[in-house]
């Protein structure tokens, strides 16, 4: 017999968990008790002043700074303890990468797909249908 009253109780494991993230540079801290999770399914967006520590975040999720203190879980994965297995969980293109100025629009695309091990017969495939999706074909061979 259902009672009067249901109660449907959801438990919603976080994709992306930081908590209490510290980090600085030359003494200023850049990052300071820094925590939230995000569940999957999830469309987030970081934005304040130049100086509020955005790219210092990103950079610390994606394990290319090691913050003071805190932890970061990327997929079930501790991002401080393992950086490279969280490689497989995230991608990050910063504002200025530097190795990407030097290459095509196909030779990024390439280097993307080597970098999550994507066989070359499949991204041969994805490469001509986005191509062709996006009608780019005539900017492949571009940079930038």
């Amino acid at each position: 017999m259902l009672s009067k009253y249901s109660w449907r109780v959801e438990i919603i494991t976080p994709v992306i968990e930081v908590n209490n993230l510290w980090s600085s540079y030359n003494g200023t801290y850049a990052l300071n008790g820094v925590s939230f999770a995000i569940p999957s399914a999830t469309i987030m967006a970081v934005v304040g002043p130049n100086g509020a520590g955005k790219s210092t975040l990103f950079k610390c999720l994606v394990g290319l700074i090691k913050p003071l203190t805190g932890s970061i879980e990327i997929g079930g994965v501790d991002v401080i303890k393992n950086p490279r297995h969280a490689y497989k969980k995230i991608g990050y293109l910063p504002e200025r990468a530097g190795v990407y100025d030097a290459l095509t629009v196909e030779q990024s695309l390439w280097y993307a797909g080597a970098i999550h091990s994507i066989r070359e017969s499949d991204l041969r495939v994805s490469i001509n249908t986005l191509t062709l999706a996006f009608k780019m074909h005539d900017r492949l061979q571009k940079k930038k």
